[in-house]
């Protein structure tokens, strides 16, 4: 959201000032001396005052107005657009809705080298996109558009804990939801995301769990299952997942590190990749 326009630097030191310009400067007027044997003129118009006295304001010359009234009216003009700036921000903020994203995006644009890079073990895994079970493709039948990705370096038998998998699904609402500031969507999420973590407390698993800021806000969490209630046999033991919401797209992020990798460097794994997908969503998703 554009920020405001930068304060002037400070002014520089110079020579001395008098009450319409810098003395001995260009363009400073000066006390005019007339040539030997001529009158000197009186000063002003006709019935005027005296001229000044030594160390007395110097007169501007005719039809020059005052250096200091120019600095005055410019200095208004700049504080008056500074003024539209901050005010044309802050009626966007309050009464634009950024637009709403036009595709769920694409997996390769999403799970792109340098993100996998940044978790460990993930560097150089394979990326691919899922069709979903039929479960998954009638949840996501509500929704305009939806892309499952995976990242795992054993492709074949992911989420074992034996070695790193990512997985990253977005969903795209409807356009309209720009409507009412997307709000009914985000409302709709958090509801889901308490589903999830329901089921978890229903289990012995330890959950941490942690509100974020990202896109529109949204929870990440990790889970710890030592007695196998949630994940089952030939899985890992521990898993991290975030979910949050950007405009119309929802993200759900999961990961699975290798048994070394603590349930607390899980949870800051899938923080940070929450926020890489958020960057990626807005730097490579279309708008309406």
């Amino acid at each position: 959201m554009a920020g405001h326009p930068p304060a002037p630097p400070p002014g520089q030191p110079g020579a001395p000032w008098g009450q319409y310009g810098p003395r001995g400067q260009p363009g400073y007027p000066q006390q005019d001396h007339p040539p030997p044997g001529s009158a000197r003129q009186p000063y002003g118009p006709p019935g005027g005052g005296p001229p000044p006295g030594p160390g007395g304001p110097v007169p501007p010359t005719p039809n020059q107005p005052p250096q200091r009234r120019n600095g005055i009216l410019i200095a208004g003009v700049a504080g008056g657009v500074a003024a539209l700036v901050v005010v044309g921000v802050t009626t966007w903020a309050v009464l634009g809705h950024a637009p709403p994203y036009s595709s769920a995006g694409e997996c390769d644009e999403l799970l792109t080298e340098d993100v996998l890079s940044s978790v460990a073990g993930a560097e150089g895994a394979e990326v691919e996109r899922l069709d979903g079970r039929p479960g998954d493709r009638a949840a996501h039948e509500e929704y305009e558009d939806w892309v499952a990705c995976r990242a795992s370096t054993d492709p074949d038998e992911p989420w074992t804990g034996r070695d790193t998998a990512v997985g990253v699904t977005t969903s795209l609402h409807a356009p309209d939801t720009e409507e009412d500031d997307y709000s009914e969507m985000r409302r709709d999420a958090e509801r889901s995301y308490e589903k999830v973590l329901d089921n978890f407390e229903e289990t012995r698993a330890e959950v941490d769990t942690r509100e974020i800021p990202t896109g529109d806000g949204g929870t990440a969490y990790s889970v710890e299952d030592t007695h196998r209630d949630v994940f089952g046999g030939g899985r890992g033991n521990k898993r991290g997942g975030a979910m949050f919401t950007t405009r119309n797209i929802r993200v759900v992020i999961e990961y699975s590190g290798t048994s070394d990798v603590s349930a607390e460097e899980h949870l800051e794994t899938v923080v940070d990749l929450a926020n890489a997908m958020n960057r990626r969503i807005s730097r490579t998703v279309e708008t309406e």
